[in-house]
């Protein structure tokens, strides 16, 4: 099949990989069009393993005509929230990389028919894995006016929540939201941004934040966010690319909780230097695209690379 997508971050997440060791077990909790699976499928050490995720059934048909399928590459039609369950269940107990690059893949974009772009003509379906699940059309159905304010204002982060989604809900009984385009033209009409003020498209947040409702993204990334860290094998490394604001603060905090223990430490509890509890984890500053990058894909510009590692002395 067709698969359009460039990978962000690429060269960069290609830099972590190739400076370490090959890889004994390596995860992609994102496989997509396959392009960051790719750098860490060449640089599994002999009889490495790799496991792929991805809820997407382009995608999974995609990666198995890039790669097949062996008994040391497998990929998982799951959530990458699966990912304690699936290690587990084949007793790995470490892993050496793992990735997550949690952005839409220009792909789901650019198909029509799967409802995530407001540029073009499709059902309002959002669903990452089309099998199963709420679509963004029968979410709108079957919540009320106080919900859907919740939904735009938490994960779109859009401050006029409330009068969009009285509009909208409203919008939906007459009829007039039947599509993609539809839902556009009428957030466009209730925000009233004239198109030269802004380079955004005003239905940008909401369509983010029915996205993110549908496939319950925020919820999937905190329950990988708590496993993940745990499987890291020492000098082993956690990356994620983020592309908002929601998802980035949770991947920061998690982070920087993990890489400075100390801060748990109560302030009536005094301790010896070397009494403090000691830091398994490093986190050093994120990462953004270079303007090379930027410029010939503009997709890349709100992504950002958030790496844990595990210290190397950790028993």
């Amino acid at each position: 099949m067709e698969y359009n997508h460039i990978s962000v971050l690429y060269n960069e997440i290609k830099s972590l990989v190739t400076e370490m060791p090959p890889l004994a077990v390596a995860v992609d909790a994102t496989v997509g069009g396959g392009g960051h699976s790719n750098i860490l499928i060449s640089h599994l050490k002999d009889g490495g393993i790799f496991l792929g995720f991805d809820k997407d059934p382009d995608a999974v048909e995609n990666f198995q005509e890039k790669f097949g399928s062996s008994e040391n590459i497998s990929l998982i039609q799951r959530s990458f929230s699966c990912l304690k369950e699936e290690l587990e269940s084949r007793e790995i107990k470490k892993v050496d990389f793992i990735l997550a690059d949690l952005g839409v893949s220009s792909h789901q974009i650019d198909t029509a028919d799967r409802g995530f772009s407001f540029m073009k003509s499709g059902p309002l379906d959002m669903r990452m894995d089309t099998s199963c699940g709420m679509t963004a059309l029968e979410l709108l159905e079957n919540t009320t006016e106080k919900e859907l304010t919740y939904i735009f204002r938490t994960f779109g982060e859009e401050p006029q929540g409330a009068k969009i989604a009285r509009g909208v809900l409203a919008a939906l009984k007459d009829g007039k939201v039947t599509d993609t385009l539809s839902l556009a033209k009428v957030i466009g009409e209730i925000k009233k941004v004239p198109p030269w003020k802004t380079r955004i498209n005003p239905a940008t947040k909401c369509f983010q934040a029915l996205r993110i409702a549908v496939n319950g993204e925020l919820d999937d990334l905190e329950i990988l966010l708590k496993d993940a860290p745990g499987f890291l094998a020492p000098g082993g490394i956690f990356a994620v690319i983020t592309f908002h604001s929601l998802e980035d603060r949770l991947v920061k905090h998690r982070f920087h909780d993990l890489a400075h223990p100390e801060k748990f430490v109560p302030e009536h509890v005094i301790l010896t230097k070397d009494q403090m509890p000691k830091a398994d984890f490093k986190a050093p500053p994120s990462i953004t695209p270079g303007d090379e990058e930027e410029t010939a894909n503009s997709r890349s510009r709100s992504s950002r690379l958030r790496i844990l590692r595990r210290l190397e002395n950790e028993i």
